[in-house]
């Protein structure tokens, strides 16, 4: 690995101005990434990480403008009560471990490969996508809002969320 971040590099921008990160490159993941957006929206450019990815964005949203590739688990928390949002489903993600989301809003999760969703809490709409695998949980949901999880894969395909005391209580 080339590098890591053991503690969290703080990112600041003005009131409404997104912050685009882009973390390790091609071949040289970096071995882990905190990050924590003290102002403003953060978007997830390119990223590959070779362990643990964990961002928290304290006033704004999370999204995404690059793939994530990532080994090891993923915590994506939106602490913003107006506006935080977490959306990284619009890219060909590779995540290897568990994916965590917590937000006060929706939260939405695109997995090329197999998705394993972690201890999540997302008081709006979760939308989770694996597009070639399965989607399963090492970790208890807890949604206020409707649950959407869709296993692609014509041949191999399943949604096994029933290991876990979740709490659905949206529709």
């Amino acid at each position: 690995a080339v590098g890591s971040l053991s503690a969290p590099l703080k990112l600041s921008a003005g009131s409404g101005v997104a912050t685009t990160v882009n973390v390790g490159n091609g071949s040289n993941p970096v071995s882990a990434a905190y990050l924590d957006q003290t102002s403003g929206n953060l978007v997830l450019g390119a990223a590959n990480v070779g362990g643990v990815l964990k961002a928290i964005s304290d006033v704004g949203a999370i999204s995404q403008s690059g793939a994530l590739t990532v080994g090891g688990t993923t915590t994506l928390t939106a602490n913003d009560a107006t506006n935080g949002s977490v959306d990284v489903s619009t890219q060909a993600n590779a995540f290897g471990g568990a994916v965590s989301l917590n937000t006060a809003h929706a939260g939405k999760v695109t997995n090329a490969g197999n998705l394993l969703l972690g201890t999540s809490n997302v008081t709006g709409a979760l939308t989770a996508t694996s597009n070639t695998g399965t989607i399963t949980q090492n970790g208890v949901l807890t949604v206020g809002g409707t649950t959407t999880l869709t296993a692609n894969d014509a041949t191999n395909g399943s949604v096994d969320v029933s290991t876990q005391a979740n709490a659905f209580t949206g529709a």
